[in-house]
């Protein structure tokens, strides 16, 4: 049994039976070209396809380490502002994300241009009754009409309840005069505050805590009537002096739920959460004896609200992986917690990582989620000009990356998230590499992208049927479908496009989901379309054409140890590729063509220097999964040389820089 097709089908390849087991039969070349590939490092490394005895694999360049890297853009806030809080809403409405920082004299609007940058609103905000003495600046779109409004405790005179002071955004930016009431709770300086819809109204809610008197009655809610107005207090917890809150669905039942960091009657830190009942009641219970900080986030990939802790007794990062019922694993521990923090998936891996304002040095620190509960440090902090006092995230500049504000010193800085994303950038013709075209059904195709694995390893299919996962859990679906592979590197992966791709045989979209690391990367949208030809080709443009003695059609001395040569006028010559679409009889995913010769249903035109060449055959390959085959007699050339050989089939003309050399008998 020949490699290029079985033993019966010698009426087929009768010129090729005798060559096969020759010293330069097709398979002693690709075992050269595999040799090759391997000693002159990338010449046939990036983005080409080689050769083994039964499939086509590749060879990507080496994975670099991923790094966070961020770009510091400084903001200009004029004279006399001395910030110490930051707010993110889209206070104009045009979808972009503007800041509201505040200043003890006033509260500066700055409208995001979508790139990082900002300009100032149409004017600031003041307190007519003094200057702004606490830090619980609140931004929400408490009325819904797609504008983000404020929201301000301001502190009285000591024992007295204090006023909370809305703004309602009025649009390009400005606000109505600031409406305020009494909220019969006394507030110490500083209180800090979210908004959230935790009675499923669909109407932003206030939650403060810190700074409450009497001590130890943790958070303070204030449900909001949709119109900038709000109920009187409701104190969801006492017992424990509250200093951080965080809200997320814990137990997966669509209600919101609480949870918070403090120091109870005890004196010892503790972790408490309260799970929604959606009308703006909670059932408590304790999550772990640790605080003071707390952040939520998914910090496994898994869908399900998990929690970071920052201890400052133990000056430790505690991650509890959530179960989705409202319970979480054992708290694990990652020494150096050195600040408040926020949760963002800062590499796009699919899992929440933490940046912490360090409040003993000029840094933002990045922890970088192991997906375990645990966290990396990343050697690369921010530097910043002075000591961050306060962190938000957003995505400022519309790249989908989360980025950062931080109040440094007297300063606000932007830091915009340059990080390279793990992701798919490309699905490719895998002989072609044409970016940007379709791909044919049952076609071999190169998956590019960033972080399917996490070191410089290559794993190669072994064998047929081809696996539909690869080196440790790399996969690959096509509209849902797993493609089957034929290898993974850090940065490419080459696999067959499912026969199926399409319901109906049809041309369209089709959507890529690459699992990696037990995280499902980004979708990427690519098409599919019936017939889409195309002839595997070395980095010089040599095509993969085979002569009658397995050496390949190029000129000679072209490819050391290979020793190609010229095909003859009048020869037989193969021709491999990919693309030539549907086959008769019909193929399954993964598992070659040994048992049936499969021709394809529509028959191709090859031009060679421009002249047709007779087609005898026209199919799959049958030991190569994905790989079509065409067998054509070398046409009479007016000038032999080395010339372009073309593929036309379904309407489509492959390149005319695929080449191979002829000359005459």
């Amino acid at each position: 049994m020949s490699w290029l097709a079985p033993q019966r089908e010698q009426t087929i390849f009768p010129d090729f039976l005798g060559f096969l087991d020759s010293p330069n039969s097709v398979v002693s070349v690709f075992r050269s070209l595999l040799s090759l590939s391997r000693s002159r490092g990338t010449a046939l490394l990036h983005n080409k396809w080689t050769y083994t005895l039964i499939l086509l694999a590749a060879l990507a360049g080496k994975l670099e380490a991923q790094s966070i890297t961020f770009q510091k853009v400084d903001l200009s806030l004029g004279t006399g502002c001395s910030p110490y809080g930051i707010a993110v809403g889209d206070f104009d409405g045009d979808h972009i994300a503007d800041l509201a920082v505040l200043c003890q004299q006033e509260i500066l609007i700055l409208l995001g241009n979508g790139d990082g940058t900002f300009h100032p609103g149409p004017a600031a905000l003041s307190q007519p009754t003094g200057p702004f003495n606490s830090g619980s600046l609140v931004a929400a779109d408490f009325n819904h009409d797609g504008r983000t409004d404020l929201a301000l405790l301001q502190t009285t005179a000591s024992g007295q309840p204090n006023l909370i002071l809305v703004w309602m955004a009025s649009g390009n930016g400005a606000f109505q005069p600031p409406m305020t009431f009494m909220s019969t709770v006394v507030f110490t300086n500083p209180a800090s505050a979210l908004a959230a819809d935790v009675n499923g109204d669909g109407f932003p809610d206030l939650i403060y805590y810190s700074g409450q008197v009497p001590l130890f009655s943790g958070p303070t809610l204030f449900l909001g009537r949709g119109d900038g107005t709000f109920s009187d207090p409701m104190f969801l917890y006492t017992g424990i002096l509250s200093a951080d809150v965080t809200v997320a669905d814990f137990n997966g039942d669509g209600k919101l739920d609480i949870a918070f960091s403090g120091i109870p009657y005890s004196g010892v830190s503790a972790t408490e959460l309260l799970l929604g009942k959606g009308d703006g009641t909670f059932s408590h219970s304790l999550v772990a004896n640790l605080g003071t900080i707390v952040v939520a986030g998914d910090f496994n990939g898994d869908g399900k609200p998990d929690l970071a802790i920052g201890d400052f007794a133990s000056s430790s990062v505690y991650g509890l992986l959530g179960k989705g019922d409202g319970t979480f694993e054992a708290p694990v521990r990652t020494p150096g917690f050195i600040g408040g923090m926020v949760a963002a998936d800062l590499n796009g891996d699919g899992k929440s990582d933490l940046a912490l304002a360090s409040g003993t040095a000029s840094l933002v620190v990045l922890l970088i989620s192991k997906g375990d509960g645990s966290f990396q440090v990343a050697n690369n902090p921010i530097a910043l000009d002075d000591i961050a006092s306060f962190l938000v995230t957003a995505d400022f500049n519309g790249d989908g990356k989360p980025d950062l504000a931080v109040v440094a010193g007297s300063g606000v800085s932007i830091l915009l998230n340059t990080t390279s994303f793990n992701s798919v950038t490309a699905v490719d013709n895998g002989a072609s590499f044409a970016q940007g075209q379709p791909v044919a059904p049952g076609s071999l195709v190169s998956v590019f992208g960033t972080g399917f694995l996490s070191d410089n390893s290559m794993f190669y299919a072994g064998s047929i049927p081809l696996p539909t996962s690869l080196g440790g859990g790399v996969s690959v679906t096509f509209n849902g479908i797993p493609a089957p592979l034929l290898f993974v590197s850090a940065t490419q992966i080459n696999a067959q496009v499912p026969w199926d791709v399409v319901p109906g045989a049809a041309a369209g979209t089709v959507t890529a989901i690459v699992t990696a690391n037990g995280t499902a990367l980004p979708a990427f949208q690519f098409q599919v379309g019936l017939i889409q030809p195309a002839i595997f080709s070395l980095p010089s443009g040599q095509a993969v054409a085979i002569n009658a003695d397995g050496s390949l059609a190029g000129p000679a001395g072209s490819i050391p140890g290979a020793a190609p040569h010229p095909a003859k006028v009048g020869d037989p010559l193969v021709i491999l590729g990919t693309g030539l679409g549907a086959v008769t009889p019909s193929d399954g995913n993964g598992v070659g063509s040994l048992d049936a010769l499969r021709k394809a249903t529509t028959q191709p035109t090859v031009l060679i220097g421009g002249v047709p060449a007779e087609v005898s055959f026209a199919g799959l390959s049958p030991q190569f999964v994905g790989v079509n085959q065409i067998n054509v007699v070398v046409p009479k050339i007016a000038t032999p040389g080395v010339l372009p050989i073309q593929i036309s089939s379904g309407g489509v003309l492959t390149s005319d820089k695929v080449t191979i050399a002829v000359q005459n008998p």
